[in-house]
């Protein structure tokens, strides 16, 4: 937990100096050069924190952490097998974002960055709960044991994205729409077994090439914003 807040701390300093050397470059006259706000969101990546500065007239900068459990127990069949699934898979993000506003009469904003995922590893553990034939012997899920797969998303992801309404409440309040992607690092994958499935050597190989091309995180997001200051 240390590494992720002093890793948002350095963020936030990287934020507040950029702020400050666009402000020196353009001038201080404008009122939305300094613009604030905080927002609460709500998407597919999760729950998120995040907070925004305009740079000038054109650009802001955002930056936010998100967190999305996500927990499963109950039935599974797999290639005709009924087990027992255990599964987590809890994703943490944060991330520095830019967005760029190319019309002046459309509420509508070009969104690029970065993010760093801190979090993202689902495991599943599978117990079976049927008998298995194996040629003439029928074996018990007590024999056959079980299987613990894993994968790791852990790195950095670049951002590209569209942003719908206005960038600053008008007033107080206001609701945000963010459309866009994660390109996130290719994953590592586990698969561990005990007793007759305990050699996966193979399958950890197949997992590998099932999911390298998983890499593409959409995320569709809500957003209340608060307006700091006046």
């Amino acid at each position: 937990m240390k590494k992720y807040l002093l890793l948002l701390s350095l963020a936030a300093f990287s934020l507040q100096v950029s702020a400050q050397y666009v402000q020196k470059s353009t001038g201080d006259g404008s009122d939305l050069q300094r613009e604030k706000s905080i927002s609460l969101g709500l998407g597919t990546t999760g729950v998120s924190l995040e907070g925004k500065v305009g740079l000038n007239q054109h650009f802001n900068a955002r930056l936010g952490i998100s967190f999305l459990p996500v927990t499963y127990s109950g039935p599974l069949t797999l290639d005709g097998v009924k087990t027992t699934a255990n599964i987590t898979a809890n994703l943490g993000k944060v991330s520095l974002l830019g967005e760029y506003k190319p019309f002046n009469t459309l509420p509508i904003r070009l969104v690029g960055g970065v993010g760093y995922i801190f979090s993202a590893s689902p495991t599943a553990t599978l117990q079976p709960t049927q008998s298995y034939k194996l040629g003439q012997t029928t074996l018990s899920p007590n024999e056959l044991g079980e299987m613990k797969i894993g994968a790791n998303w852990q790195g950095i992801a670049p951002y590209l994205g569209v942003a719908f309404c206005h960038d600053f409440p008008k007033h107080k309040f206001n609701v945000n729409v963010d459309l866009g992607t994660y390109y996130l690092p290719k994953p590592t994958t586990t698969w561990e077994g005990t007793k007759l499935l305990n050699d996966n050597q193979s399958n950890e190989q197949q997992l590998d090439q099932n999911l390298s091309g998983y890499r593409w995180f959409p995320e569709l997001k809500i957003s209340l914003n608060y307006k700091i200051g006046k």
